[in-house]
């Protein structure tokens, strides 16, 4: 058995995964088996990345019926898509900025050419209370009451991406495993935008009104190869918890605030971490995730099955 599978076990057959571990003692695990996976590099995982997470599933694509927040997406769709389209119509070119603005600096160099640009309703799990109120009140509200796996994400945004015409996104990866990224697709170019994520190369990356669920922490990559007849591929990106990743490690990860929102925002996520409607809710999602995998937990990627 390699490190990753052991890994793997001990969340399916220790006490993590069964009843939370205090806070300090769900660190240290984690801490000791980071450690452990970085002596043992040769057993390096296909996800490597600056924030790793020992025993998660690993898997470049999910298919979306698997996450309760995917589902309410597709659920509200047409709600969704009547904001963005509104918005992008009347506002698109003077309040979307090209990506790093709203995300990281680093960012703004993954465009090896063409437009890529956005509009950031959550940063770092906090709203933007007035692009929200403006422009996305559906949305946002959506996101509020039936998608505590992405507000609660101390490390995730939410965004109105476009990716214009004639585009290409180096490949590139995220900076942790613990959290994957959804993509709700609005509108999508016929057979010339894709995306890669591992080995395995999706084109059309997206079909309209259905969400592509991905780990950006495996090397991935996007491209629009259309021209200026085409329409733009237009998502609400989103990035949330792991179902893997417990609720103890999750607030943890929440009480270190090395995001920095105020206090009012870390006692609301502290309070629903904490809540008997948090736990209903990450059982639910992991039976559903697990009951849906091949195995408990995976650590092959999709396209090396």
């Amino acid at each position: 058995m390699g490190t990753l599978d052991a890994f793997a076990s001990l969340r399916v057959a220790h006490d993590i995964a069964k009843e939370e571990l205090p806070e300090d003692k769900s660190e240290l695990l984690m801490g000791l088996m980071q450690e452990l996976n970085r002596e043992l590099h040769h057993d390096a995982p296909p996800n490597v990345c600056n924030t790793y997470v020992p025993g998660l599933t690993a898997r470049a694509f999910h298919e979306s019926e698997w996450f309760l927040a995917a589902r309410v997406l597709e659920k509200n769709f047409e709600a969704v898509r009547s904001e963005v389209d509104a918005f992008i119509e009347k506002n698109g070119d003077s309040e979307m900025s090209s990506v790093g603005a709203n995300t990281g600096q680093v960012d703004s160099s993954l465009v090896e050419k063409g437009t890529w640009r956005d509009i950031s309703l959550y940063h770092s799990g906090i709203q933007n209370r007035q692009v929200c109120k403006t422009h996305f009140p559906r949305t946002c509200k959506l996101i509020e009451k039936a998608m505590p796996e992405v507000w609660t994400d101390n490390y995730g945004h939410v965004l109105i991406s476009q990716l214009l015409p004639g585009s290409k996104l180096r490949s590139h990866s995220g900076a942790t495993n613990a959290q994957l990224t959804l993509h709700l697709a609005l509108t999508v170019p016929k057979g010339k935008a894709g995306i890669r994520a591992g080995t395995e190369i999706r084109e059309p990356g997206w079909k309209v009104a259905k969400a592509t669920v991905f780990d950006d922490s495996f090397d991935h990559e996007v491209w629009h190869h259309g021209d200026n007849q085409d329409v733009s591929r237009v998502v609400l990106l989103l990035r949330m918890w792991h179902p893997d990743f417990t609720l103890e490690e999750r607030l943890a990860k929440v009480r270190k605030n090395g995001f920095g929102m105020n206090q009012k925002e870390l006692d609301r996520r502290v309070a629903y971490f904490q809540s008997d409607k948090a736990k209903e809710r990450w059982d639910k999602q992991r039976e559903v995730f697990r009951s849906r995998t091949s195995s408990p937990i995976s650590t092959t990627s999709r396209s090396e099955l």
